[in-house]
């Protein structure tokens, strides 16, 4: 069997042992998704005055035909608490709305997500992972993709402790 290229007809190359030459590139799946369908998002609060067990950010997977992978979040905040990120029931979040920012700006996509600040009507649900933070400084969480929102799921980060800044970014993309 002969792997050849449809355009030039070329063969892939082999070695004296029979083993096929490569050049390969490792990217994460998010860049790829960005580039080449325009479908990874960015969803990040306005830093405001929030209270003991505030929902910081919570963002709803909108679409009926994607997956939404989250891939990264960062917390930050004026006061070292316990940042819970969690899996909630939410119908219809209620609170300061956020728009997904496209991370490819060459697309015009609209994130198919209802993402919301200081989130109000929430109840917390099942916890993937409280995150010790400290004061004046930036927690990034990788999840790689792993964590997996279906039509109508949400993701949401609480503040366990009173502060007067809080800010966390999500990011994920569309499959």
């Amino acid at each position: 069997m002969i792997i050849r290229d449809p355009d030039t007809m070329k063969g892939a190359g082999v070695d004296t042992d029979g083993r096929s030459k490569v050049i390969s590139s490792n990217e994460e799946r998010i860049a790829a998704i960005s580039r080449e369908e325009g479908e990874a998002y960015s969803w990040s609060n306005v830093s405001y005055d929030y209270a003991a067990a505030d929902t910081i950010v919570l963002v709803k997977n909108t679409s009926s035909t994607k997956k939404l992978h989250v891939t990264d979040i960062f917390l930050s905040g004026s006061t070292a608490t316990i940042a819970t990120i969690h899996r909630t029931t939410c119908t219809t979040p209620t609170g300061t709305a956020i728009t997904g920012i496209n991370l490819n700006g060459s697309f015009s996509n609209v994130a198919s997500a209802t993402a919301i600040g200081d989130e109000t009507t929430n109840v917390q649900g099942s916890i993937i992972q409280n995150v010790e933070l400290r004061a004046v400084t930036v927690e990034h969480i990788k999840f790689d993709g792993a964590l997996i929102l279906n039509e109508s799921q949400c993701i949401a980060v609480d503040y366990v402790t009173d502060g007067t800044t809080a800010n966390v970014t999500i990011r994920g993309y569309f499959k």
